[in-house]
């Protein structure tokens, strides 16, 4: 519709009917009243049609009507001109952009916070106390750091390292050599140990004298300096450490040598604590003093489940498949009991103890025979006084029912 309104299509001239009111003169004229339309003019109405009122009104309206086609177009073309792709961004990031309520709501993150906090409290400059004490306490810190990787072996070597020692002096200095061009004569005294002279085999010619005829090195002297300082310049300037020791020596033992003694070690130990659980388990002396409640007592029942594990490990089988096997024939279970055959396996071998029972052994717990002193009474009163252990045999006693020979025991009791 934009583009209709733009580029409006030019009006064609609609043929007018014939209007038989019209003078004939018009007609011949060229002139058309018709408008296309039906004009109704009531009879009683005042109004006098003409076709010169017409003709007004119609370029009136015609006019009016062109005006708002052009204003619209004008409006449309402005409204095209605003809507620039910026505009359209600008708007879009307008509406993109939190609300004062998201704002609010939006849950800050701890540099928001910092940041929020800076700006309020201002710049910190670190003037507070606790600040420059944890600033000292970070200085010190490294200065001990630093002391300790100074005195450090690795620092020590290489300190030597790039340490030049400095050059010994020379043991013995050459003597200064003086140089003489003529033959000493018989009559003169011999050089000094300190002077060496040097002849010459020419002559002097025009009496001059030849400057050098002979080297530094010739001097017996100079050889053991220049000996000494070659071997300062062979000798290292740090310490050597030694080579340490080869990790892979041959030991007097082998690996499997030893690994073998050490299960003989250890089954000669299953095979005495063997000896010694059934010893216990087959004595005749007061089994009650031995078990808490005889051979009817779990402790006894424990005492089986080690011996016969012993006799299962000793015969060559494993320690978890004996113990599993021992607790199963005495009724403990099969994973739990198996793991508390072999704890108590281990306990006989190293210290030959039994496995005590926790029941009846709570902190709240107390008994009279806790108590050392009663316990000690209790002890001295039966042994002076038998027949309170066995109160009817007692009365039997006392009653003269007893037979003679069991009451003479008795008393001797």
């Amino acid at each position: 519709m934009a583009h209709k309104s733009r580029h409006p299509k030019p009006r064609t001239p609609t043929p007018e009917p014939e209007n038989n009111n019209s003078d004939a003169s018009e007609i011949e004229d060229g002139v058309c009243d018709c408008d296309g339309t039906v004009n109704h003019v009531p009879a009683d109405d005042d109004l006098v049609w003409t076709s010169e009122s017409n003709t007004e009104w119609k370029e009136s309206e015609a006019e009016d009507g062109d005006m708002e086609m052009d204003q619209d177009s004008n409006t449309e073309l402005e409204n095209d001109n605003l809507w620039t792709p910026a505009d359209i961004q600008s708007e879009l990031q307008e509406l993109l952009k939190p609300t004062l309520f998201e704002k609010i709501t939006e849950k800050g993150s701890d540099t928001k916070w910092k940041d929020a906090g800076k700006s309020m409290r201002g710049v910190y400059t670190g003037a507070a106390d606790h600040t420059q004490r944890e600033h000292a306490q970070k200085l010190r810190e490294k200065e001990a750091k630093d002391v300790k990787t100074r005195t450090s072996k690795t620092a020590q070597l290489m300190k030597a390292w790039l340490t030049s020692k400095p050059l010994r002096p020379a043991k013995h200095k050459a003597a200064p050599i003086e140089i003489s061009s003529r033959y000493p004569s018989p009559t003169e005294p011999s050089a000094s140990s300190s002077s060496i002279p040097i002849q010459s085999p020419l002559p002097t010619l025009l009496g001059t004298e030849i400057p050098c005829l002979g080297y530094l090195s010739d001097d017996s002297d100079n050889s053991g300096t220049l000996d000494s300082d070659i071997k300062e310049l062979q000798e290292p300037q740090f310490h050597v450490r030694k080579p340490p020791p080869l990790k892979r020596k041959c030991s007097e033992i082998t690996y499997r040598a030893s690994r073998e003694q050490q299960k003989q070690r250890c089954m000669r130990e299953y095979e005495l604590a063997l000896a010694a659980i059934t010893k216990l388990l087959n004595a005749k002396w007061r089994p009650d003093g031995v078990f808490d409640r005889g051979h009817h007592s779990q402790q006894y029942r424990r005492g089986l489940c080690i011996e016969s594990s012993l006799k299962m490990i000793v015969n060559g089988r494993k320690l978890g498949d004996a113990s599993q096997r021992a607790a199963e024939a005495q009724g403990f279970a099969s994973k739990n009991g198996a793991r508390n055959v072999a704890k108590w396996i281990a306990v006989w071998v190293k210290d030959r103890d039994l496995p005590e029972s926790d029941r009846g052994s709570h902190a709240k717990r107390f008994s009279v025979l806790d108590d050392p002193e009663i316990k000690e009474g209790m002890a001295a009163y039966l042994q002076t006084h038998k027949w309170a252990t066995n109160p009817a045999k007692f009365q039997e006693f006392i009653n003269g029912s007893l037979l003679p020979r069991i009451a003479e025991k008795y008393a001797m009791e």
